[in-house]
């Protein structure tokens, strides 16, 4: 179908709230001037318009219902050039999902996900397996018809991506089926009970994947290959810290990028971080990403 990667997943209208710290003490009226915004995000979303910012062709295949934060959603998408048919697909059937995040001036985010119908929904399977023919990559989050276009990914012989975000085990019986299939896999470890080693040395022996990219929060980011050594790299942040919230899907977008241009998995890991340092100076999980240009302009000048 033409594009570098397909991007599978839901977006949703998502309300930021500034909040001064947490815990939030209860008031039952505040006044928050200009604290309040709305964007779209969701994971696929915020990878998509990140990838398309580094200058790649994308099919973003996403669920909205007819609704009124769906009538925003396509919107917003149709503007972003986000619009790919026959993956947009509108089911009447369905609410669009929506998110609220509260953000402190810390940085710290708590968010509330409300998925609507999105974990019961089934894509059409010949639909699936046509959106994926010919896409060198495709990124499936981690919803569960995000699971189809995984298989349906590596049936094809395409370069499967997942996130499975903040997994503690991997006996995890509902990720373990996207571990299963993808051949790059992105997690944040700030769940895990064992040594991040010890666990990527087990995501090795039991499932496929051949590189395993890992968010450290505030101590950077993680990356090892199969067959290959650990890489730490710390948190390069390029701005006062505004909002965390996407800066996780900034950097496994931007990684995906590197990887697609050839770079090797440490120099991918460091532009990525890069990229990520850069959007955290900006408010909402679809926002603040830097052009390739510039991010090849920054990473060409720093050590």
């Amino acid at each position: 179908m033409g594009h570098d990667v397909l991007v599978a997943g839901f977006v949703n209208v998502e309300t930021q709230v500034r909040v001064e710290a947490f815990p939030i003490p209860y008031e039952k009226s505040r006044f928050v001037f200009h604290g309040v915004a709305d964007n779209l995000s969701g994971v696929a979303l915020n990878v998509s318009a990140a990838l398309k910012r580094l200058g790649h062709s994308v099919a973003l295949a996403t669920l909205i219902g007819d609704d009124l934060a769906g009538g925003i959603v396509e919107s917003e998408l149709r503007r972003m050039e986000l619009v790919s048919e026959p993956g947009f697909r509108k089911d009447p059937a369905v609410a669009t999902a929506r998110t609220v995040v509260l953000s402190a001036a810390n940085g710290a985010d708590s968010m509330f996900t409300d998925l609507k119908h999105h974990q019961e929904y089934t894509w059409p399977d010949e639909l699936v397996r046509s959106l994926v023919r010919g896409a060198p990559l495709v990124h499936a989050t981690n919803i569960n018809w995000g699971l189809q276009f995984a298989r349906a990914g590596r049936e094809a012989g395409c370069v499967v991506a997942t996130d499975v975000h903040a997994i503690s085990s991997l006996d995890d019986p509902y990720n373990s089926r996207f571990l299963q299939v993808a051949d790059i896999v992105f997690f944040s470890a700030e769940k895990l009970a064992v040594s991040l080693d010890d666990f990527v040395e087990e995501l090795f022996r039991r499932y496929p994947a051949r590189l395993v990219v890992v968010g450290l929060g505030a101590e950077g980011a993680f990356v090892r290959e199969r067959g290959g050594l650990p890489i730490r790299l710390p948190a390069t942040p390029l701005r006062p810290i505004v909002s965390a919230t996407g800066c996780g899907d900034a950097m496994a977008a931007a990684f995906l990028s590197c990887h697609l241009r050839g770079f090797p998995p440490e120099e991918s890991l460091r532009r990525a971080q890069l990229f990520a340092g850069w959007k955290i100076g900006e408010l909402g999980g679809s926002r603040g990403h830097l052009t390739r240009a510039r991010l090849d302009e920054i990473a060409d000048q720093r050590p």
